[in-house]
């Protein structure tokens, strides 16, 4: 929120005592888009500065503060992002204020209005890593809310990852976004608020680890893309994944999907599962604000079953094999 500091001599000298440390390095890094990850922890002797609008990653032992030293921001921040690799870029709030970042944002601009057509249509989001999952949960202007976050604002200091449209492109934080709406959350741990919107989380489990796709209803929305409101995975874990496929047949995964609501009666919804070591899996859903004729099947058409995960007592279990 204040950049200019110098990494080494300032954030991290001023932040010895507090950020993990691992001789040479500290747990500060930037994400590399090309290489698909986080790059390498930097060390105290690091002479570039914290940039505006860019996203790092930081760890703690304990909870506590981390002191920024800087220049505040009086003006719009660009911020370039790339789509050299696979097209994923670390950006962040440049504001020592909260910013509107989805359409119900009480703010003159918000993030995805500004810059949706700077992303990849599939990915039109903010994807913010939850530690407790270990998996990266979504913002949008879905209401988001079942198994990801329903918020609007962002605080200072909050960083979260986007796909670069392709060819690369340049993010804008305008000062239009600016609130100071003290109602807002520094995002970092699970979030499970109901989303006004009628839909469902679909919930896979195994062996202690969980995964969670949204299925959303709205008349306004579409069985194809709808963008800046379904939201594609971030990532996908081999070892237990579910997500959906849109319902119009186009190819892609996706974590968020938004129908129209004469879908309750005919959609069918293709699911994907990845499950690399096998096993036994558990499927049961979470319903949201959805009415009480309407009735939600999971079919699996391996065993020609059919469950109603609708009613509270259901869930359906699977033993699946190897390489699933």
């Amino acid at each position: 929120p204040v950049p200019g500091e110098t990494i080494g001599s300032g954030f991290i000298s001023n932040n010895a005592d507090s950020l993990s440390f691992k001789n040479p390095s500290y747990a500060m890094a930037h994400y590399d888009e090309t290489g698909g990850g986080w790059g390498a922890y930097y060390q105290a002797g690091e002479s570039s500065s914290i940039t505006a609008g860019e996203g790092y990653i930081l760890r703690r032992d304990t909870d506590g503060w981390l002191n920024f030293s800087g220049t505040v921001n009086t003006a719009d921040v660009n911020i370039n992002i790339t789509r050299g690799g696979h097209g994923w870029n670390a950006v962040g709030n440049p504001f020592p204020s909260m910013i509107g970042v989805t359409g119900d944002a009480g703010t003159t601009d918000n993030f995805l209005g500004v810059n949706a057509l700077q992303l990849a249509p599939a990915y039109a989001a903010l994807y913010v890593y939850d530690p407790d999952q270990g998996l990266y949960l979504i913002i949008n202007n879905s209401g988001t809310g079942g198994g990801f976050i329903d918020q609007d604002y962002l605080l200072p200091g909050q960083a979260f990852m986007v796909k670069s449209a392709t060819g690369g492109s340049t993010l804008s934080f305008t000062t239009g976004m600016q609130t100071h709406d003290a109602t807002a959350n520094l995002y970092k741990k699970s979030s499970q608020t109901d989303s006004q919107w009628p839909g469902l989380t679909l919930n896979i489990s195994k062996d202690g680890k969980s995964d969670q796709t949204d299925i959303k209803f709205r008349s306004d929305m579409t069985s194809g893309l709808d963008v800046t409101y379904d939201a594609g995975t971030f990532s996908i874990d081999k070892q237990l994944s579910i997500y959906t496929e849109l319902v119009d047949g186009s190819e892609g995964s996706y974590d968020i999907q938004c129908l129209p609501e004469t879908e309750y009666q005919n959609g069918i919804v293709p699911i994907g599962v990845e499950c690399a070591a096998g096993g036994e899996i558990k499927f049961d859903i979470a319903l949201n604000n959805t009415p009480a004729q309407v009735h939600f099947m999971l079919e699996d058409r391996e065993a020609n079953v059919f469950t109603d995960l609708s009613l509270p007592e259901n869930e359906y279990t699977v033993t699946v094999p190897e390489g699933t």
